[in-house]
């Protein structure tokens, strides 16, 4: 889960840098710096990968595996749309 995880942030990053200005950021996190590259990459890249550790650190607790497959769902949203998005633009 957390290598699944980790490749939908990283295709997240990558199609929101392709789609920027094509779309409204609909994560209030990341809705504040969505054009400084800098930060969203700081956050796409190092921190949601700790966050991603964290999960698989606690990987046996059930709130953990709940948590692991709804985050799973959202980000398989996000990068649909962003496909979406891009096919489209």
């Amino acid at each position: 889960m957390p290598i699944i995880l980790f490749l939908l942030n990283l295709f997240d990053y990558l199609l929101t840098l392709l789609n920027r200005g094509n779309f409204e950021e609909a994560n209030p996190l990341t809705k504040p710096i969505i054009d400084n590259t800098l930060a969203l990459t700081i956050l796409k890249l190092i921190i949601v990968p700790l966050c991603v550790y964290i999960l698989w650190r606690y990987k046996d607790k059930p709130i953990v595996k709940i948590a692991s497959v709804v985050l799973c769902l959202v980000y398989l949203y996000a990068v649909t749309l962003g496909v979406l998005i891009y096919a489209s633009g």
